[in-house]
């Protein structure tokens, strides 16, 4: 009987082991660092103070959120800024402001230890010789 709970338990363990090894240890692709960098420069995050008047256009609200897939971390908040980044000039935006991140979402079940939630105001910036008109 001894032999027989002992083979339960192996296959249990390994079963366990295999579970763990399909759970992704980190992120998983993402935003490569020079993308990052340029959207920064190509859609800068303004703060509300610097909108004034009428040197600006709002284009719409956005959300972004990436999943901290796995034990040793995810994609973090500058990750999801650039993925609202990417939205915002997708939508013909030049800025973002408004910008508010925090902690989202799990699913376990999913390998979603944790989420990281951003949202922001796409906005356009207009130059001054443009508002004459």
């Amino acid at each position: 009987m001894n032999l027989g709970r002992a083979t339960v338990m192996v296959g249990l363990l390994v079963l366990m082991v295999e579970a763990c090894v399909t759970v992704p240890l980190g992120s998983a692709g993402g935003i490569d660092p020079a993308t990052v960098a340029q959207l920064s420069k190509d859609v800068p995050l303004y703060d509300p103070t610097q909108l004034t008047g009428d040197n600006y256009i709002r284009a719409g609200s956005l959300t972004a959120y990436a999943c901290d897939n796995g034990f040793l971390g995810g994609p973090g908040r500058d990750q999801v800024v650039a993925m609202l980044r990417r939205q915002a000039q997708s939508m013909g935006a030049n800025g973002l402001t408004d910008l508010s991140c925090g902690h989202g979402g799990t699913s376990e079940a999913h390998g979603c230890f944790s989420s990281t939630t951003c949202s922001a105001t796409a906005v356009r910036i207009v130059p001054d010789s443009d508002t004459s008109n």
